[in-house]
C-alpha cells in the first residue's frame, strides 16, 4: 500500500516539464511571444522605463499647452481713465460730472475757472451785478437794451432806472426839451460854462463831448448846448474841428469854449460864430462851433 503511493506520487513529479525551466549556464532564450507580452504589458509584465518618460513628457506637454502663470488675463474695452461718460447736459472735468454752464471752477469748458468775484453764467463769467445777456456781461439796472431782463429794450424817449423803463427827466426844469439815444437829454437854457451843470436834474450829469459824438446817433441838435469838456479850435480851409486840449483859438483868456451848434443862433438867445465843425478833424461833421463872442448855452444833460 506504501509502495503504491509512492509510485504515485513518483509519477506526478516525472509529468512536469522540466525544460521548460532554463538551468543555469544554458543558452535558452525567451521567445518571440514572451518579450510580446511583456512589452503590452501583460500578465505579470513589468512596466518599460522608456515607457514610464513618454508618460511624463505627456504630462509637461499637457502643462505647456494650458495658460501660462505670467501671461495677464484678457479685458475688455478700456473704460476712460476717470470714469464713464457723462449725461447730458454735464460733462466730465477729472473725476467729476459737472454744468460748465453754471460751474465756477469749469466756466464754458473744464479748467477755466471764474476769478475775481465772477461768477459763472450761461458759460460765462460775469462781474458781481451783471448778466449774461447773449454772450454780454450787463447790468439789467441801467441797460437800456436789457432793461430788468435780457431783451427787454427801453423806447428811445426811456431810460432804464432801477430795471425799468421810464422817461424821468435829466432836465433839471422837469422837461426833456430834446431826446437823444443811450440817456442824453438836450435841456435848453442860457448858462455861463460855468454854470452848465445847473440845466441837469439831480442823478443826471453833464456829457461830454464824446458822450454827444456816440450817442447822437444821426439826430442834430436843435438848441446850442454845451457839454462838459472844455473845447479848442483850429479852422482853416476846408472846414473847422475842436480837441479838448490847446489848439488855435479859443485859448485866450476869458474866451468860452467851443460847443454844439444847431446853427447860428438858437430862440434862447445864444449865437455860434463858427458851425459844423468836426472833432479832431473837419470831417465828418459833428455839430460843434462857436467860440469867440459867444457866452452862454443850453446844456447836453445824461443820465
Amino acid at each position: 500500500m506504501h509502495r503504491l503511493g509512492f509510485l504515485l506520487l513518483l509519477g506526478a513529479a516525472c509529468s512536469f516539464d522540466l525544460g521548460a525551466v532554463p538551468r543555469p549556464g544554458s543558452s535558452h532564450r525567451p521567445s518571440l511571444e514572451d518579450r510580446k507580452a511583456s512589452d503590452l504589458g501583460g500578465p505579470g509584465a513589468e512596466p518599460r522605463r522608456d515607457s514610464a518618460r513618454h508618460d511624463g513628457a505627456r504630462r509637461d506637454s499637457a502643462k505647456a499647452d494650458g495658460p501660462k502663470r505670467d501671461q495677464p488675463p484678457r479685458e475688455g474695452p478700456a473704460l476712460p481713465v476717470d470714469g464713464p461718460p457723462c449725461l447730458p447736459p454735464l460733462t466730465r472735468c477729472g473725476t467729476l460730472c459737472t454744468d460748465t454752464q453754471t460751474d465756477d471752477q469749469n466756466c464754458g469748458g473744464c479748467g477755466k475757472p471764474c476769478t475775481g468775484g465772477s461768477h459763472c453764467q450761461k458759460g460765462l463769467c460775469c462781474p458781481p451785478g451783471t448778466t449774461n445777456c447773449s454772450n454780454v456781461c450787463v447790468d439789467t439796472a441801467v441797460d437800456p437794451k436789457n432793461c430788468g431782463v435780457c431783451g427787454k429794450a427801453c423806447t428811445a424817449s426811456e431810460l432804464c432806472k432801477s430795471s425799468t423803463c421810464t422817461t424821468a427827466s435829466a432836465c433839471a426844469s422837469g422837461s426833456d426839451d430834446q431826446v437823444f439815444g443811450g440817456g442824453m437829454r438836450g435841456c435848453k437854457g442860457s448858462v455861463s460854462f460855468q454854470d452848465r451843470a445847473k440845466l441837469c436834474a439831480a442823478g443826471s450829469h453833464v456829457c461830454t463831448a464824446q458822450e454827444w459824438i456816440g450817442k447822437r446817433g444821426s439826430a442834430t441838435p436843435t438848441h446850442i448846448y454845451w457839454t462838459d469838456n472844455f473845447l479848442y479850435a483850429d479852422s482853416g480851409a476846408g472846414g473847422c474841428a475842436v480837441r479838448t486840449t490847446v489848439w488855435v483859438w479859443c485859448d485866450e483868456p476869458g474866451s468860452p469854449p467851443m460847443r454844439v451848434c444847431n446853427g447860428k443862433s438858437d430862440t434862447e438867445g445864444n449865437t455860434c460864430n463858427w458851425t459844423n465843425c468836426g472833432f479832431e478833424t473837419k470831417t465828418p461833421n459833428q455839430y460843434f462851433g462857436g467860440c469867440q463872442g459867444n457866452p452862454t448855452a443850453g446844456t447836453l444833460c445824461c443820465l
